[in-house]
């Protein structure tokens, strides 16, 4: 689907995505490609809007986070020739653990562990190896 320049493959030791890869239409390919860039043992730090398990779980200020991202990331996610034709992965809210690790599973990516700071309240950070 995508090709990586071969001048990048195995050029970074750390590729970041700060509030971005829910907005990706396929974010499981951005990650097999980020995987390609990175040098042996890089990581990969996602940063996302804190995102409860269930919507029924979710504090208000994450219960806000998922209907704007509702309204926006969902209808910006969504592929340009078609936008009534979800794709196979259409996030377009904050991404909750287990869809993550899914994506980093089918992306050849091993583990993905969320990292965990008290001073973290705005964001949700996951470490991808």
């Amino acid at each position: 689907m995508f090709d990586v320049n071969p001048d990048e493959e195995e050029t970074y030791d750390i590729i970041c995505f700060f509030l971005c890869l829910h907005d990706m239409t396929w974010p499981t390919e951005a990650l097999k490609i980020t995987k390609q860039m990175l040098k042996p043992g890089g990581i990969v730090l996602v940063a996302e809007s804190p995102a409860a398990r269930t919507f029924e779980e979710a504090t208000p200020s994450e219960a806000t986070s998922v209907c704007i991202s509702s309204m926006h990331c969902l209808p910006v996610s969504r592929p340009t020739s078609n936008k009534f034709q979800l794709p196979p992965e259409d996030i377009g809210h904050p991404f909750r653990m287990c869809q993550l690790e899914k994506c980093v599973q089918n992306s050849g990516f091993s583990t993905c562990e969320q990292v965990e700071h008290p001073k973290l309240i705005t964001m949700t950070l996951y470490l991808i190896t």
